[in-house]
Order: C-alpha cells, then sequence, then structure tokens
C-alpha cells in the first residue's frame, strides 16, 4: 500500500490568537470595561455547545451578535475521528485506532496521514476546527499523574455468590486496581508520566 507523501501545517500569524482583528472582535463585543452581564452573555455564545443548525458534529458553537466582521458560527469535531452526530453522514467517516496505538507505532508518516485523513474528511462536513492539543513549539514537555485509590481503602473482589458456601456473601479474595493491578490488601497506586514531543 503506497501512502500520501507528508504535508506540512500552513503557516499561521505570528501574534495568534491575539491577531490585530480578534483584539478589534474583542473590543467590539466587550466595549466596558468591566464587561456587563450582557456583553458576556453574547460573547459567550461563541463558547462551546452554541445553538447551530448548521453543525453536525460534536461541537456545535453559536455566534455573538453585533460585530463588523460578523462572527460566523463554528462547528468543532474530536481530534480523534469526525464525530458526526446527526445528518445524512451519520457512521459515514472514517474510524481511526486509539491514539494510544497510533503513537505506539512510532511513525510519524502514519500520523501525518491519518491527520490528511482527517482534515479532509473535517472540510468536506464544513467542520470548522479540532478539539485537541495543538502547539507552535517545537518541543513539548508534558507531565501528567494518575492516581487510584488515593485514600488507600482496601479492594475487595466481589463476595463469594456459591449459595451452599458458608462464606456466602462474604468477602474471600482481594482485587487488582488498574492497569497491571496485583491483589494485595491496600492497592493505592500513583503513576507519573513524562512526554516530550517534538
Amino acid at each position: 500500500m503506497q501512502l500520501p507523501s507528508t504535508k506540512n501545517s500552513p503557516s499561521f500569524d505570528a501574534y495568534a490568537p491575539y491577531t490585530p482583528a480578534v483584539l478589534n472582535l474583542i473590543a467590539q463585543l466587550e466595549p466596558s470595561n468591566p464587561p456587563t452581564q450582557a456583553q458576556l452573555a453574547n460573547a459567550d455564545a461563541i463558547l462551546h455547545d452554541g445553538a447551530n443548525s448548521s453543525c453536525h458534529n460534536v461541537g456545535p458553537v453559536g455566534t455573538p451578535a453585533g460585530t463588523t466582521p460578523s462572527i460566523m458560527a463554528l462547528c468543532w469535531t474530536d481530534a480523534q475521528g469526525v464525530n458526526v452526530t446527526s445528518g445524512p453522514n451519520v457512521r459515514n467517516t472514517t474510524a481511526p485506532m486509539t491514539l494510544l496505538g497510533l503513537g505506539a507505532t512510532f511513525d510519524r508518516t502514519v500520523g501525518n496521514v491519518w491527520g490528511q485523513t482527517e482534515g479532509s474528511e473535517s472540510r468536506e462536513l464544513m467542520v470548522t476546527g479540532m478539539f485537541g492539543p495543538q502547539s507552535a513549539k517545537k518541543y513539548n514537555l508534558t507531565l501528567s499523574l494518575s492516581a487510584w485509590n488515593m485514600l488507600n481503602h482496601a479492594n475487595y473482589s466481589p463476595p463469594s455468590g456459591d449459595l451452599s458456601s458458608p462464606f456466602f456473601g462474604q468477602y474471600r479474595t482481594l482485587a487488582g486496581m488498574g492497569p497491571l493491578g496485583t491483589p494485595s490488601t491496600y492497592n493505592r497506586r500513583v503513576m507519573v508520566q513524562l512526554r516530550l514531543m517534538f
């Protein structure tokens, strides 16, 4: 199978997201300092879950009134597949593999091809943006922390269900918890992950 050639993202304004046009629109949306409740309610229409009858994806966004130029209603989709939620194209987009699986290939070419696929389908479905981590930086270092059973309570397996057993309804074994969990009396687990993207 021949994969498409790698493509690069287009360049963007060095002042983004606060370009002169955006700052002008913000000033129109919030002309007083501090802004009034009505001004904030109007500007809030551009945030997620607004009214937008032309958006059939997971992120319909409304549009505030009273700006010149007017602000177009946005339509977002998930960065992990173009998630069409209504209309004639439900279940007609490419289903991706999990991000973990895609990352586990360590093949940036495959990731680039998936990005091209999602970008093409998004444009065809009038999607204006995708949810997902984005950065203009060459290097990104991410620290994440996951915790299971922080209060360190004993984690038992389901009780015995054998009606003829003298131990019916009693906890007889311990359960593991989380990925690679092993039975132990108290199984608090804290996982720290450091990720470098470049």
